[in-house]
């Protein structure tokens, strides 16, 4: 089903890449941490993190920069490093430094901090969250292109 409830088929090939998350803490997060997060404008016009999901060294940040993100009206998606950690009343502040650019966003307290772990196809089972990268084919059908799936009751938190 898609965020918005509907039915889609996806195609999923033999090769596709098929991630699991765990769960992180706060805690994790340090200057040097190389993470991405979706974030929306607070009442102040500060950035809140949604959640944080934290990149393993191997992979080095992916898309870095800030962009738009389809979480919900407004939202970002910011893939950086950690520059600074700061504490605040509910939470933590960091900055987020990538090339061309920072962003400073509020954490706070009890947000999903996850990590991805390479997983295979047969974590693929009904009932199991989704969040999925898919490109359409010439003839209009889904391909995913990289699966992300919950496993032990930690899900893809976007």
């Amino acid at each position: 089903h898609t965020r918005e409830g509907a039915d889609v088929n996806v195609e999923v090939g033999e090769k596709v890449n098929v991630d699991y998350m765990k769960a992180l803490r706060l805690e994790d997060v340090k200057p040097g941490t190389a993470l991405g997060t979706s974030a929306v404008p607070g009442r102040d016009g500060k950035l809140i993190a949604r959640e944080l999901h934290l990149f393993s060294a191997e992979r080095g940040i992916p898309n870095e920069g800030s962009r738009p993100w389809d979480l919900e009206p407004g939202s970002t998606m910011t893939n950086a490093a950690v520059s600074a950690v700061a504490q605040t009343t509910g939470g933590r502040e960091i900055t987020l430094t990538y090339k061309g650019g920072s962003q400073q966003v509020i954490v706070p307290e009890g947000i999903p901090v996850v990590t991805a772990v390479r997983g295979e196809q047969s974590l693929l089972k009904p009932g199991e969250y989704v969040l999925m990268a898919a490109t359409r084919n010439a003839d209009g059908r889904l391909v995913a292109t990289r699966i992300q799936v919950s496993k032990d009751g930690v899900r893809p938190p976007q």
